[in-house]
């Protein structure tokens, strides 16, 4: 992606991509849609999530998708940590932050054992997903924080 980023700026064809390819490569670049794209991608890059004046943040995950990475269909939980957490940062912002230490309260106090004695037990993904849901605001017909769907 950097070279093709690279090669876009300098608007210079590399020796090793064909001259047909790189035609059609310009003509993408050029459509209105693709500007259009570009200026919705660049805001959202640079959006303050956390409220105004507290700086930009960026979700962290990539495009991989994490039902491959995990096997299973991940928790809400499961996909805020991936995308809300850096190498040389915890997590990207406060608001962040602060919902990760919520929720692991709320999750460690769920999977107590009971009265009876039983031991702990795994939370379900429904259950987990129920404990972010009312970490983050309840299930509601617009975004949720940290997962934008």
């Amino acid at each position: 992606m950097d070279m093709l980023y690279k090669c876009r700026q300098r608007s210079t064809r590399p020796s090793e991509v064909p001259v047909a390819v790189w035609q059609s490569l310009r003509a993408i670049w050029d459509a209105q849609h693709w500007h259009h794209n570009s200026a919705i991608a660049c805001n959202n890059r640079n959006s303050e999530s956390a409220g105004s004046s507290t700086g930009s943040t960026k979700h962290a995950a990539g495009s991989c998708s994490m039902t491959t990475e995990l096997q299973r269909p991940p928790t809400c939980w499961e996909i805020f940590n991936k995308t809300h957490k850096k190498k040389d940062v915890p997590f990207v912002d406060q608001r962040s932050s602060a919902i990760n230490e919520a929720m692991t309260t709320m999750v460690a106090e769920a999977s107590q054992p009971n009265a009876e004695g039983e031991g702990s037990q795994p939370l379900s993904t429904n259950v987990v997903n129920d404990i972010y849901y009312d970490v983050v605001g309840g299930k509601k017909k617009t975004s949720l924080y940290g997962l934008d769907s």
